[in-house]
């Protein structure tokens, strides 16, 4: 059921992401983060990142953790390969990125993304079909 899967928006790009659980779909929305910015995968696991992001509810969280993954792309070139969520609460979440560093002059990066953004932000949990939803533009 986790899956993921990107929308186009005038200058913008989107994400929808559904998951079994809050946490999946934390990763579900990082993949898809992952696919606009880079034009190619890697596989080596050379590094591993440990990171830790906070928010006033869930939404903030979500933007928070996704503006930290960019961070890390940006400023450390770091690609990441995998996202694992060691702890997660509605405000807090803990979380290792597997992946390796890149060069900037190759052809790794796809679109550079400004910032994730809270226009037409939705993270809401379906009882209908007991799953997690969420909505995310980023800013290119």
């Amino acid at each position: 059921m986790d899956r993921y899967q990107l929308i186009e928006h005038t200058a913008d790009m989107g994400i929808e992401a559904e998951a079994s659980t809050l946490t999946a779909l934390f990763v579900q929305a990082a993949l898809a983060l992952r696919q606009i910015v880079f034009a190619q995968t890697r596989s080596a696991v050379l590094q591993y990142k440990s990171i830790s992001v906070s928010g006033e509810d869930r939404e903030e969280l979500l933007v928070n953790w996704l503006n930290e993954i960019l961070y890390q792309v940006e400023v450390h070139h770091f690609y990441p390969e995998s996202f694992r969520i060691d702890q997660q609460t509605d405000r807090q979440l803990q979380a290792t990125l597997s992946g390796s560093g890149f060069l900037l002059n190759g052809n790794m990066l796809q679109h550079e993304v400004k910032s994730v953004t809270y226009h037409q932000l939705e993270l809401k949990h379906d009882r209908a079909r007991n799953c997690w939803f969420a909505r995310i533009y980023v800013d290119l």
